[in-house]
């Protein structure tokens, strides 16, 4: 994520860290199946999965905010 400069701004794992507890604390939030939860911030989604090792993932998208209406 930050070699591929997917979040401009972010250069290391603490910044990361940082942005992705930012859009879980203030961002828009959806309940999904299976015991996730979605979260939407100024184009990071971020999708915690209780039941995976990792926790869940985080991303942007070219879908935008559609995209995170639509996660299944």
């Amino acid at each position: 994520m930050i070699d591929k400069a997917e979040f401009p701004g972010i250069t290391t794992r603490s910044q990361f860290a940082s942005h992705l507890e930012d859009v879980v604390a203030h961002g828009e939030r959806r309940s999904l199946s299976s015991g996730r939860t979605a979260y939407w911030r100024d184009g990071t989604i971020v999708i915690r999965n209780p039941k995976a090792a990792d926790g869940g993932t985080a991303f942007r998208t070219t879908d935008g905010y559609d995209y995170f209406l639509n996660v299944p």
